[in-house]
């Protein structure tokens, strides 16, 4: 993955594996999107709580859906050539989203 992000603070110890010359650690400013990279986002601080439909553009990846108190939901994305999988997720308030394995997940509102 070209990027990753994750919310840290000065109490973490951050280890860096799988043979990087260099890594570069940078802040980011936070803004709501519908475009999440690999890492783990907030409802309501990065993506509007509601219903999305999500794909990615190619490859395979996963997002799951983290809350406090409950299993984590999982969903696996798929693609390119003849398969391309979309899942419906509802986004609560509070939640967290996890992606890995793929570089971006696209959230389509759902129109009600």
């Amino acid at each position: 993955m070209p990027t990753l992000t994750a919310d840290i603070d000065s109490t973490f110890s951050i280890v860096f594996d799988g043979g990087y010359n260099t890594v570069t650690i940078q802040p980011v400013k936070t803004e709501l999107s519908t475009e999440l990279t690999t890492g783990i986002w907030d409802v309501g601080l990065d993506i509007e709580p509601g219903d999305y439909t999500i794909s990615i553009p190619a490859g395979y990846g996963f997002v799951q859906i983290l809350e406090e108190d409950k299993d984590p939901r999982l969903f696996e994305l798929m693609a390119g050539g003849l398969t391309n999988s979309k899942s419906l997720v509802q986004l609560k308030e509070g939640q967290k989203v996890r992606v890995s394995k793929v570089a971006v997940v696209y959230f389509e509102p759902v129109s009600e």
